[in-house]
């Protein structure tokens, strides 16, 4: 036994070696990525398209379509066709009428000029105030803004976000202005001119071809004076600072001209490299010394409770040993004749000395009743059966967004790797809970797979269309059309729905699994427990330690969510993930070990709700992050908000219980010693 107990701590020192060497090569995996297309090779007055993409909204978290605005349209407007991953995205991918060839310099265009009438600037203006930000794409790379314009000096500056503004708020405007007067700090103005710097890199003649590797947009507001006659452009393009600012707070039609100019930079930043300067947007020392700092704790927290185990175990054994050799020699001794006299004791007298002499306390005493089938058996394995589930989803979509395969590079790429991963991976989960709903002598295999594929997915997508239905009613092109809602019933109900049949038909044809023991057909007694003990204070403790492997971590993917930043670090993000799932199976075993030796033998819950409970924490971060970082105020965004959060506590929560639930179930019966001897 000790042999056992101290392999446990071998193999945990193992997994610290294999993390740290893993914590070594993550800067480097996090910034690798598989672009999925060619580098196009663009020559000199080659025509290159800019495609408009959405408006997004960290303040209102409603995503529309481009042209949801009256903005210039092309004369056919030809939607991109888009995968899954996009299109839940609320991306609208499309044409627009901006005229641009490589290498070629333009210095200021018209674009077009709109008449807008007062509904058109009050909706305007509306956006303006909601913070609404404009995505575009050229050659598939995002829209970015600088602080400093790009020069041929600096071609190159740090980007500080993506996408840039439908415009810009008075006070803002004329933060910096001396004598501004009350009026135009009230007012909203329209960004309608933009500085367009694309960047491209080429290792020989610019007659060979370049390679687009930066897009920079730099908007402005302008109201533009009359085109003089002979001219393509009016003056006011040429010199926007020198003239007014395009108000849009006006209850009268109002005509606005938009113009755009393009400057062409050469940089020696490689094409294979190009996402880099994207990527660093995010404060990436601080995020490398932060998940340091939190990994480090944990392990240091999962170090110390492999050794406590150990000793426990240790001490736990040897008294065990010491009090069957007790028992052994008292055996010995009723066998021979009492010095004072012939008598022998009676055979029954020397049974009563050696139960008494054998007395066992702790969980030793509850070998019969420890597999006893928990409460709510069939919820139970279909809680677990949908936990495995995720736990393999997240596991290969982990594995290829390490590799590279889902990076930001490839739009939406992720989004549909989890979904068609979570339905491959159903045969997983109706074969875990096929398999435990069997063990607990179960005979309804078919009601167990039906539930296992539609319980908790019903509660999900029952949140999801009253989430979807706001979004209707907002004409955010968030909403899912429904084509693409039928695509996603046929994955759930043509694909998920068969193979969790397939994996619960798989479960229970395989043998029962094995046990020890046999359990008693009345239930043992449970003493009083202590107040640790009880299980509402193990489970609100239970689940800290496995919080507290996220938290950090937790901020980067919940800015990535709600303030439309982009996130790449999945070297750390794999790295949290093998911790967390080291923290919830260690603190289901020590937590289940101490119950036990109160001999209490009700452990199945309690393995799957004190780890699971770390959803709750998850949810009261949110809360925090809500409070504290986002802007929101809407009703309906505020629905939307902790809807999803809803669902990833969800997703969490079973999640990290079954890592807890499966973690102690697979230690092995003569590790806890589930015997009688």
């Amino acid at each position: 036994v000790s042999t056992q107990s101290t392999g446990f701590s071998v193999l945990i020192m193992k997994l610290l070696s294999i993390i740290s060497i893993f914590l070594f090569f993550s800067s480097t995996v996090a910034v690798f990525y598989v672009p999925g297309v060619q580098p196009k090779n663009y020559k000199k007055g080659d025509e290159v398209v800019l495609q408009v993409e959405r408006l997004s909204s960290s303040v209102t978290q409603l995503p529309y379509g481009y042209y949801f605005l009256n903005f210039c349209r092309p004369k056919v407007l030809k939607p991109e066709s888009e995968n899954l991953g996009e299109i839940l995205r609320g991306d609208r991918i499309e044409n627009s009428p901006y005229e641009i060839k490589a290498l070629v310099d333009t210095k200021c265009q018209v674009l077009c000029t709109q008449n807008y009438t007062a509904e058109d600037l009050k909706l305007f203006h509306t956006k303006i105030s909601e913070q609404y930000k404009i995505h575009w794409i050229i050659d598939n790379l995002p829209a970015m803004t600088t602080k400093d314009a790009p020069t041929k000096d600096n071609p190159l500056p740090p980007y500080t976000g993506e996408g840039f503004p439908v415009g810009i708020y008075g006070a803002e405007a004329f933060a910096n202005a001396e004598n501004t007067q009350k009026e135009q700090l009230e007012q909203n103005y329209l960004h309608n001119h933009v500085n367009i710097f694309l960047l491209y890199h080429t290792k020989d003649s610019e007659d060979d071809g370049v390679k687009i590797v930066g897009f920079v947009v730099d908007p402005d507001s302008v109201k533009h004076t009359p085109t003089p006659a002979g001219k393509e452009y009016p003056d006011s393009c040429l010199n926007p600072n020198q003239y007014e600012r395009q108000s849009v707070t006006s209850s009268k039609n109002l005509p606005v001209t938009f113009t755009y100019s393009v400057t062409w930079l050469r940089t020696t930043l490689e094409w294979h490299h190009r996402w880099e300067p994207i990527f660093a947007v995010q404060a990436g020392k601080v995020h490398w010394f932060s998940i340091l700092n939190s990994i480090v704790i944990v392990l240091f927290l999962s170090s110390m409770v492999a050794v406590i185990m150990t000793n426990i175990l240790k001490s736990d054994f040897k008294r065990y040993s010491e009090m069957s050799t007790i028992a052994a020699t008292t055996a010995s001794l009723l066998t021979e004749d009492v010095e004072t006299g012939d008598k022998k004791l009676s055979e029954q007298e020397k049974e009563e000395r050696k139960r008494e002499e054998k007395e066992e306390t702790g969980w030793k005493l509850i070998y019969a009743d420890v597999f006893r089938p928990p409460f709510l058996s069939m919820l139970f394995s279909v809680l677990v059966g949908f936990g495995t589930q995720v736990f393999s989803c997240s596991l290969i979509t982990m594995v290829f967004s390490v590799l590279g395969f889902l990076s930001p590079a490839s739009r939406g790429s992720l989004l549909t790797a989890m979904i068609i991963s979570f339905a491959v991976t159903g045969i997983i989960a109706g074969y875990a809970s096929g398999r435990l709903y069997k063990f607990f002598q179960g005979q309804s295999w078919k009601r167990n797979a039906y539930m296992t594929a539609l319980f908790v997915q019903g509660v999900v997508f029952l949140i999801f269309i009253i989430l979807d239905l706001i979004l209707y009613a907002y004409k955010s092109s968030g909403h899912i059309p429904t084509k693409v809602l039928f695509v996603l019933l046929a994955i759930w109900i043509g694909v998920s729905l068969p193979l969790v049949f397939v994996g619960s038909y798989m479960a229970f044809r395989a043998p029962a699994l094995e046990v020890p023991t046999k359990t008693n057909v009345i239930p043992r007694e449970i003493p009083l427990q202590p107040w640790y003990s009880h299980p509402i204070v193990c489970v609100l403790l239970g689940g800290i330690l496995p919080f507290s492997a996220i938290f950090i971590e937790l901020y980067f993917i919940l800015s990535s969510i709600w303030l439309d930043q982009i996130y790449y670090l999945f070297g750390f993000l794999a790295l949290v993930f093998i911790v967390l799932a080291i923290a919830c199976s260690e603190v289901s075993i020590v937590l289940c070990y101490i119950q036990l030796c109160g001999e209490d033998w009700r452990w199945w819950w309690r393995s799957f709700l004190s780890v699971g409970a770390s959803a709750l924490y998850l949810f009261l971060y949110s809360i925090f992050y809500f409070c504290t970082r986002l802007q929101i105020t809407h009703s309906y965004s505020i629905a939307l908000y902790f809807g999803y959060t809803t669902i990833i506590t969800i997703f969490f929560f079973t999640f990290s219980g079954s890592i807890g639930f499966l973690g102690f179930l697979l230690v092995r019966e003569e590790d806890l010693c589930f015997n009688q001897g």
